[in-house]
């Protein structure tokens, strides 16, 4: 997880540094009362650093009491897919504090 002050929601790419592949959904979240987003991609290009090409990537970004929070997950290829674990972790432990 990450977060910087300020609404960085509508920033190109606004991952704040994390690389993500290309992206395959974009749909509204809301965790703790706040609403955001929830973003899936597929890493497709071969970097000379990770993830690895194939890598499938969850990232939720949220804006709360004037900052923006990325939390994220990658599943390189042949790891299991622990996605679903991710979801609820974020959906059930997340809180954000004014």
């Amino acid at each position: 997880m990450l977060s910087a002050t300020g609404d960085h929601s509508r920033d190109p790419d606004n991952q704040n540094g994390i690389y993500t592949g290309q992206l395959q959904t974009n749909r509204p979240v809301t965790v703790a009362g706040v609403t955001g987003m929830r973003k899936t991609y597929i890493v497709t290009a071969n970097n000379p650093l990770p993830p690895p090409s194939g890598t499938s990537q969850v990232l939720y970004v949220f804006v709360s009491s004037g900052r923006t929070y990325w939390i994220d997950y990658d599943r390189y290829p042949g790891e299991a897919d622990l996605a679903s674990a991710f979801d609820a972790m974020v959906s059930n432990t997340f809180r954000f504090s004014s």
